[in-house]
């Protein structure tokens, strides 16, 4: 078995895309990387799949701001 990923990134917090297109991208389901690093050097990787990249990431933003995020 094979996989091939398209690397359209990196997307967060202050790098939301603006050109139309690669935000329409967004909408689609994908796989996602998403990377914390800590003080002292620890680094927390954690990797997940969903139907749409945008709602998915919405829900990181908004579970952070409002400091719920685990």
């Amino acid at each position: 078995m094979s996989v091939s990923l398209d690397w359209q990134g990196p997307v967060g917090a202050g790098r939301i895309p603006d050109d139309p297109l690669i935000f329409e991208n967004l909408c689609q389901a994908g796989v996602y990387l998403r990377i914390k690093s800590y003080d002292g050097g620890r680094i927390v990787a954690y990797a997940g799949q969903s139907v749409s990249l945008l709602a998915r990431f919405d829900q990181h933003l908004s579970s952070m701001l409002a400091l719920t995020f685990r």
